[in-house]
């Protein structure tokens, strides 16, 4: 089991009604530069993600990669690619350019909800 260690202001939680998203930062060894991760949980089945905005598009993330690479390796279309998750599924994405991570806002089926750290 993963246990997530917070330290103040290097990490944090969010909710609403159907995802839950948690941040951290990790320092990676060879740049030695700090770098943004969420991960963002499903709390309702059949989520379907169309978009991930982080710092209202000032900061760009790996949604749309990791997206194509789902569709690719499903056998589904890769034009306007999607991150479906049911109940409990969760995908971790990051924040490129050493960005800190403010606010996330998820484009679903469900609507459009914002999260602010």
């Amino acid at each position: 089991m993963k246990k997530l260690l917070c330290l103040p202001l290097l990490c944090g939680l969010a909710f609403a009604a159907n995802f839950q998203i948690e941040t951290e930062y990790r320092t990676n060894p060879l740049t030695r530069q700090s770098q943004g991760y969420f991960t963002i949980t499903a709390l309702d089945n059949n989520l379907v993600i169309s978009d991930v905005i982080v710092n209202k598009g000032n900061c760009k993330n790996s949604f749309k990669g990791i997206a194509v690479m789902r569709a690719e390796m499903s056998g589904q279309s890769t034009s306007k690619p999607t991150i479906t998750l049911d109940y409990g599924k969760y995908v971790e994405l990051s924040a490129e350019g050493g960005c800190r991570i403010l606010e996330i806002q998820i484009k679903s089926n469900k609507g459009d909800e914002t999260y602010q750290f």
